[in-house]
């Protein structure tokens, strides 16, 4: 499943499969960063954070779907009249 993103006017198609990896990809790259501040707690806030944006987006992505199909058989029924 693809799921087209628009940020600042810009357009790209992303792989729903890998908005699970960015929360991880994300916390790889700030826990260096962070050394000692990075608790184990923070770790998991960050996990609860990216999991909750992840479910998010794929939701989103079934209801828009769902509203195209919706959408293109009503125009169906309306021709077919």
């Amino acid at each position: 499943m693809w799921i087209r993103v628009n940020l600042t006017g810009k357009s790209f198609v992303l792989d729903l499969k890998i908005i699970t990896y960015i929360g991880t990809e994300f916390m790889s790259a700030v826990q260096p960063i962070l050394k000692e501040k990075w608790t184990p707690e923070v770790e998991n806030i960050w996990q609860r954070l990216f999991t909750y944006i992840s479910n998010v987006m794929q939701r989103g992505y079934h209801e828009e779907e769902m509203r195209k199909a919706e959408e293109k058989n009503r125009h169906r029924s309306q021709n077919a009249v």
